[in-house]
């Protein structure tokens, strides 16, 4: 890489194909790559480039720190446009949130490339306009770093040449698949007359996290006399079934409320961008390439324009319905429009995790209503808010109802040994081998970051592939890799997989369950990532730990993984492993280690996390005992 030669960064394989196709040469200039697939497939094509972390170094996490606060405190002071008393743009705010941080993260990522790289051009695409709101996890298109890059650009006074997609053979550029969701229409009902006045409990979250509320839900049901509404925006068919089984109201958002457009905002959403942009006018050059780049500006004007317009229709159809329908408590996993409008319309809120490793996402439990109260996992978790800045008296310790259900499991988990012999004689694991599960996802994806990456992805792909002389050398142990059931790097794991003898695969299980897995090994590995699978596999009595030399920007204090073993080289890693297998008293003391690991996470009460949040429900529906 040097400079004297354009500069191009790519995304995804749909950008490599438009730049082979458009200016081939390009790719013989400075590439960065942007996530771990096309870093991948630009080595398997024997493309130099970069990625962002050969530019970034980790020594400049409080400098990206510094820069992610300063974008979102921009927002927060200018991204207003105030509607019947709520601001229509703080609403679902991290929403805002998300799409900030993956904004200033490709800002500074880009910034930096360009300022070591010293390119002579900058070739990039012609996108059209768009936001950056979130898009379903599986879908990565990320058109607004394009913007960014040409507003870099632009600062830096470097000729700019546009790589159009539209004539360009199977390029695909960014649709918005949200949007594409919403056209679905379904059929009204008449919830007042299905409520018929008696008092109920409204529930509300989206695909499986409507299946995390179904313990509280049964257990509203059980103590009180009442009715029960779960709410969706998104969810699957099959889910939408098993959730009506259940025997409560399970309804689409838009069967209850009433919609229709909202058209006086009009005038003061055209006066509040008007605002917005002279703020970012006056904005220093960091801050101006988000918020005063025309080619950014796109997603500014979407937010100021048809997002507050359908914001305004919330807020109408929502306070319609709770004047026809006023819940007695209104509970979520996710922050949804309705919760604004509820919790500021005096109803009993609780927002509840959607996941047991929120536990370090303290962003998302900063943006909810202020007027809300807030579920945390533990004490600690309690405290660690606390010192983010909420206030003490909204946080409820309340756990997550997700892991009463898995404490169940594994108290009831095969005691014989069944799964383990299964899977032994499945893959012909002899019964003298031991089996090493490593627990991973896909690392990268900066289209999905909601905060600053923690994670050095590229250090991520190496250590897998460093990971090849240790399984190649140690034929007494098995490793099973265990992959994310929606995504990871499975081109990855083959390619190892193809360098190594025949009776040294390392088995992936991408079908299989967790629980069966962590049963049937030795020891578990959360590897190169941060994953709820260390919670879960640490409930079934083995020992676990994390490996996270790539996990830069990571503070297991703050996600209260403090309590595991971490291991930043293979050697150590190696050398653990020897001890554990070689010494019982040492793995004796690291299962100990695990269950006290779990206790910190989890808290240390007895008392179910059903029974709390029932505690803090039990305040506002003790007259329907």
């Amino acid at each position: 890489m040097s400079s004297s030669r354009p500069f191009i960064a790519l995304l995804d394989a749909d950008d490599l194909t438009c730049a082979r196709a458009a200016c081939p040469e390009t790719l013989s200039g400075n590439v960065l790559a942007l996530d771990t697939d096309i870093h991948l497939i630009l080595q398997q094509q024997g493309i130099e480039h970069v990625t962002p972390w050969d530019i970034v170094g980790h020594d400049e996490r409080p400098r990206m720190a510094a820069y992610e606060s300063a974008v979102w405190e921009h927002w927060r002071r200018h991204g207003r446009l105030d509607y019947e008393g709520i601001n229509l743009l703080g609403m679902a705010a991290f929403r805002h949130v998300g799409a900030l941080a993956r904004l200033g993260w490709v800002a500074y990522a880009l910034r930096r490339a360009l300022e070591e790289l010293g390119p002579d051009e900058v070739v990039t695409f012609d996108e059209p306009a768009s936001h950056g709101l979130d898009q379903p996890v599986d879908y990565a298109k990320m058109p607004l770093l394009f913007g960014v890059l040409r507003g870099l650009a632009e600062q830096a006074g470097l000729p700019i040449r546009l790589i159009s997609r539209e004539a360009l053979p199977g390029a695909a550029g960014f649709e918005d698949q949200v949007a594409k969701r919403n056209q679905r229409v379904y059929a009204p009902v008449e919830a007042e007359a299905a409520i018929g006045g008696r008092s109920f409990v409204l529930f509300q979250a989206n695909g499986d996290d409507l299946l995390r509320q179904l313990p509280l839900i049964r257990e509203v049901r059980r103590r009180f006399d009442c009715h029960v509404v779960q709410l969706y925006k998104d969810a699957s068919e099959e889910i939408v079934r098993r959730l009506q089984s259940e025997g409560h109201w399970v309804w689409h958002e838009t069967q209850v409320a009433q919609w229709a457009p909202v058209s006086e905002i009009g005038a003061a959403a055209r006066a509040g961008l008007e605002a917005f942009k002279a703020a970012g006018r006056e904005s220093v050059d960091e801050l101006r390439v988000l918020f005063d780049n025309e080619h950014v500006r796109c997603h500014f004007e979407f937010l100021f324009g048809p997002y507050a317009e359908k914001m305004a229709e919330h807020v109408r159809a929502w306070r319609g319905f709770f004047d026809r329908c006023r819940p007695a408590a209104f509970v979520t996993n996710y922050h949804a429009p309705i919760y604004d409008v509820a919790a500021g319309g005096g109803i009993p809120c609780l927002g509840l995790p959607h996941g047991l490793m929120m536990y370090g996402h303290v962003s998302w439990f900063g943006s909810l209503p202020d007027k809300s109260s807030i579920g945390a996992i533990s004490d600690r978790h309690r405290e660690t808010l606390i010192l983010a800045g909420i206030e003490a008296d909204r946080i409820v310790v309340t756990g997550d109802p997700y892991s009463d259900e898995l404490l169940a499991e594994a108290h009831q988990r095969d005691e014989g040994g069944g799964a383990a012999a299964d899977l032994r004689g499945q893959y012909d694991i002899s019964p003298d081998r031991r089996i090493v599960l490593l627990c991973t996802t896909k690392v990268g994806m900066p289209s999905k970051l909601t905060h600053m990456p923690y994670v050095d992805w590229e250090d991520g792909v190496r250590c897998t592939r460093e990971l090849a002389d240790l399984v190649r050398r140690r034929g007494e142990w098995a490793f099973f890799i265990k992959p994310h059931p929606r995504w990871d790097l499975l081109g990855l794991y083959a390619e190892v997989n193809r360098g190594l003898p025949a009776d040294r695969q390392i088995v992936v299980l991408p079908n299989q369950a967790l629980g069966p897995v962590v049963e049937a090994a030795d020891a578990v590995c959360c590897w190169c990532v941060i994953s709820s699978a260390l919670v879960e596999a640490s409930l079934v009595g083995k020992p676990v730990m994390m490996f996270g030399r790539n996990l830069i920007w990571y503070d297991p204090r703050v996600w209260a993984t403090d309590g595991w073993p971490h291991f930043n080289s293979l050697e150590d890693f190696e050398a653990e492993l020897e001890l554990l297998f070689s010494s019982p008293a040492h793995y004796a003391e690291r299962i100990a280690q695990t269950a006290e690991a779990v206790r910190q996470f989890l808290g240390r009460t007895r008392e179910s996390s059903v029974d709390r949040c029932m505690a803090w429900l039990g305040r506002h529906l003790a007259p329907l005992t």
